[in-house]
């Protein structure tokens, strides 16, 4: 769901979750997110891909990766500030599925990927 944006408060968001792989170890989901109500809805939609890996057995645990990619279907001027706009929601949506792990006690540790070397040289930023 959209909220606090300058232009709309609040707008429905319809989340369609296909499973692409599913293995003994493994599940690739891909879910598709398209608001409507907004300005530029028919423009866009969000597209996550949520890897969830087993570990070892006997490990009380498992890996979840999750990445997003804004998928443009019309050209728009507006490209920018969706674009920024669409990161800040999925961040904040993250914060708060986060925040409700904690909450219920289940410990979740974030794992930023490593950069390669030519990111580093571009970045300038040292990777540990």
């Amino acid at each position: 769901m959209v909220k606090n944006n300058p232009f709309v408060k609040k707008s429905p968001t319809l989340r369609t979750f296909r499973i692409f792989e599913r293995t003994e170890n493994k599940i690739l989901i891909r879910v598709t997110s398209k608001s409507r109500d907004v300005p530029y809805a028919d423009s866009f939609y969000v597209e996550e891909e949520w890897y969830i890996a087993s570990l070892p057995e006997g490990v009380n645990s498992c890996v979840l990766r999750v990445s997003y990619n804004i998928i443009f279907v019309k050209s728009t001027l507006m490209r920018s500030v969706i674009s920024s706009t669409a990161a800040s929601e999925a961040k904040s949506y993250w914060v708060g599925w986060n925040a409700m792990i904690k909450e219920k006690g289940i410990e979740f540790k974030q794992v930023e990927r490593q950069r390669a070397p030519s990111e580093e040289r571009k970045s300038g930023k040292a990777v540990d």
